[in-house]
């Protein structure tokens, strides 16, 4: 009966149970009077053969008048496009989907040595051995790929991976889970067991791990930045958490598979450590921070991230309205930094100024710089005690050079550092000028109305201060803290208000007011504050008699010297920006396997405006090989910024190329495993469990007698079809032996 149907047009491959009914119709009927014609047509061509002219025998000429007659039939019926009519039921191999979880919590090794992945894919195997050619089952993996020798290092996230296996696809009917049962979202499974229920779908799974965690450490570790300056530290900063508590570990920081330092972590510690490493020479580096220990999980005992260290230098222009003490100090102090590239400009007493260091700016001997495009050569401005009258020289009553170094910082992302004296501040006039809309003090009256406050003092630190990079002077917490309030006291200070809301207070001083009614009061006023303005940063003090801290003979590196390398390379702008050329931003250093890694393109013109609408294209190498490419565009409220989005979906180095015009930038990147994952190795069957209860499937206790068990019958369905018999194989065969056999029988009459 199968192979009949299949002759008549049924589809291949569909096994035929039972047929309910069935008829026969013409889909495309002739009117009554062509079927005549054709009738008689055919009788008229079946009966020639019993003319007495022929001469053939009685017994062939009736075999021949019905083997016409059926030809005529045969005609008929295609012309009539006569069509069969079934309503059956049809067997039908279960569509069974194995999911195999290939996270990195995988790769964790239970106690006989072997992975919870390896345990997987053994199970796996015995199931394909076990269903043969009964049952249609595809394998999936949670990630999406196929699967490899190891487990991969993605997250486990089960709604995409069901939804990607199953949900999506028709007629499934079991969906096996090999899983450790623990989603990385955290999500309550109860949903999707409801939709796999609505969808008949019957679902087993296989739990991997117990649902007491395991004996496990792992590390976590991140840089503060991934573009640096040859000759800056990179700073690393981390933590080990799990089986800490009396403990001792190393970690070890291996730059391009080579150990550069190792840091030991004592119960004391808390699990947190830091490294701070000056990479020899410049380049893309990979560094790598891992425990000099293994344990049952490797995958969690390690992170990694790449760097570009790029040979540039700091350029500092530093202006002085006086040849004071304190600027000789400064000075030497930036001299020596070998990060820096130091321009500066002295005014004289009686007018002129004098130069030294490589001006970048034309006409130097002018003083202060009055093109933009010529003050944004420089990446740090520092001014000290300049009067504001310099600004207003040759008749300029805009102050156009002093709001040019505003858009220096709004606009060009400079750093600019202001220092206090006699003539700055409210001492000067500046509380009305363009330099006191992005000073982190208001130049206010709310303490005292008078412009200075005089006499010795120290300096006080709040306590969320001491951890703030511009006040790093020592790697370690409380010889940092100890070098800090160890610093000697000043002489004096401007009165600068109070700080603005958006400032980082680093310093204030007590002082003694007198208030109305005369009575004497003391109160806290700011020293030193940090505040982030537009593009670029500022950093300004009330001193002028940091020189003091620079005699502290007691110190190898004195305070003063160490305040400044960290301003100079806090405020400049990342290096390797140049205007014109596209950037490539990432806003993680140390991406993971699964996440969607946020990035981002700033394209400036030659005098640092937003260039809109551009047409940038970025390119994304993924680890194997594959690119694809994305035209990421700006938006009205944040112009010349472009941001996209890159899915990292495969462990390995990524790399990003923004092309603009002719330039093009590039940055690259590793992914690495899920961190989350390794928060919690044990299995969840609590999780997993309520997936179970929606779906109303079934846990896999003992696996063999699952195997042996588990229906594996096809199953039936009704099923209608509309054979198209006219144009079937059958028809086309029955009319070829119709023909043949009358050429047969008039062959053996010996006729033509």
């Amino acid at each position: 009966m199968k192979e009949l149907l299949q002759w008549l047009g049924m589809e291949k491959g569909a096994d035929v149970f039972q047929i309910l009914e069935h008829r026969w119709y013409a889909a495309e009927p002739l009117s009554e009077r062509v079927v005549w014609c054709i009738v008689l047509f055919g009788l008229l061509v079946a009966c020639i053969n019993f003319l007495p002219q022929i001469s053939m025998r009685t017994s062939v000429r009736v075999r021949t008048f019905f083997l016409r007659l059926g030809m005529v039939a045969v005609l008929l019926f295609c012309l009539n496009r006569v069509e069969l009519h079934l309503e059956l039921q049809l067997n039908r191999r279960q569509e069974w989907v194995a999911l195999v979880d290939d996270s990195a919590s995988m790769s964790y090794e239970e106690a006989n040595g072997q992975s919870r992945y390896a345990l997987a894919k053994e199970d796996l195997k015995k199931l394909q051995d076990s269903v043969g050619d009964s049952v249609r089952l595809s394998v999936r993996s949670f990630s999406g790929g196929t699967l490899g020798e190891t487990a991969g290092k993605g997250p486990t996230r089960f709604k995409e991976a069901i939804s990607r296996a199953a949900l999506s696809r028709s007629n499934v009917d079991r969906l096996i889970l090999f899983t450790d049962g623990r989603d990385s979202d955290q999500r309550d499974l109860s949903s999707i067991g409801e939709d796999l229920k609505a969808r008949s779908i019957q679902v087993s799974a296989k739990l991997f791990g117990s649902a007491s965690p395991p004996r496990d450490s792992q590390i976590s570790a991140e840089p503060d930045r991934t573009i640096l300056r040859l000759g800056e530290a990179l700073v690393v900063r981390g933590a080990i958490s799990g089986e800490i508590a009396g403990a001792s570990y190393t970690v070890l920081l291996k730059e391009n598979s080579k150990k550069v330092s190792s840091v030991t972590v004592t119960p004391d510690m808390n699990g947190r450590f830091e490294f701070r490493y000056r990479p020899p020479k410049k380049g893309k580096p990979t560094y790598t921070v891992e425990l000099d220990t293994k344990d049952a999980l490797a995958e969690n005992n390690q992170t990694s991230f790449t760097a570009t260290i790029i040979d540039e230098k700091i350029n500092v222009l530093l202006i002085e309205g006086f040849p004071r003490f304190e600027f000789k100090i400064v000075k030497a102090a930036l001299e020596i930094d070998e990060l820096v590239n130091l321009v500066s400009i002295t005014h004289l007493p009686g007018g002129g100024v004098f130069v030294q260091g490589n001006p970048l700016h034309r006409n130097p001997q002018e003083g202060l710089i009055t093109s933009q495009a010529d003050l944004f050569m420089y990446d740090v401005v520092f001014l000290r005690d300049l009067a504001r009258n310099y600004f207003r020289a040759g008749g300029d009553t805009t102050e156009t050079r002093l709001q040019n170094i505003v858009q220096f910082v709004t606009k060009r992302g400079g750093g600019l550092i202001v220092s206090g004296g006699s003539d700055v501040y409210k001492a000067g006039g500046y509380e009305t000028s363009a330099l006191a809309e992005i000073l982190p003090f208001d130049l206010s009256s709310s303490i005292s109305g008078q412009d200075q406050f005089k006499g010795m003092f120290f300096v006080s630190i709040p306590k969320t201060a001491y951890q703030h990079p511009l006040l790093r002077l020592l790697p370690d917490d409380n010889e940092n803290r100890e070098r800090l309030n160890s610093l000697r006291d000043l002489d004096g200070s401007n009165n600068v208000g109070r700080f603005k809301p958006l400032a980082t207070p680093l310093m204030t001083r007590m002082v003694t007011v007198t208030e109305k009614g005369g009575r004497i009061a003391e109160k806290e006023a700011p020293l030193m504050g940090y505040i982030a303005v537009g593009e670029g940063k500022v950093l300004a003090t009330a001193a002028d008699t940091h020189w003091r801290w620079h005699l502290q003979t007691e110190f190898e590196d004195t305070p003063l010297a160490g305040m400044l390398a960290n301003a100079v390379r806090y405020l400049a702008p990342l290096p390797g920006q140049e205007p014109g050329k596209p950037s490539v931003s990432i806003g993680d250093g140390t991406p993971q396997v699964g996440q969607d890694l946020i990035m981002s393109t700033e394209l400036r013109d030659k005098n640092y405006d937003p260039i809109r609408n551009a047409e940038i294209v970025v390119t994304v190498f993924r680890p194997d090989e594959s690119s694809y490419r994305m035209y990421p565009r700006d938006l009205p409220e944040e112009p010349g910024h472009y941001e996209y989005r890159v899915r990292l979906d495969q462990p390995g180095l990524y790399k990003v190329k923004a092309k603009y015009g002719n330039f093009e930038s590039e940055q690259e990147f590793l992914a690495g495993a899920a961190a989350g994952e390794f928060s919690n190795l044990s299995g969840d069957p609590e999780g997993l469990g309520r997936l179970i209860e929606k779906s109303d499937g079934e846990w896999i206790k003992d696996y063999n007698s699952w195997l042996a068990s588990v229906d594996k019958n096809a199953t039936q369905f009704s099923a209608v079809r509309d054979l198209e018999a006219w144009n079937s194989p059958a028809l086309l065969v029955l009319f070829f032996l119709l023909v043949c056999a009358d050429c047969y029988v008039r062959k053996r009459q010996g006729l033509v």
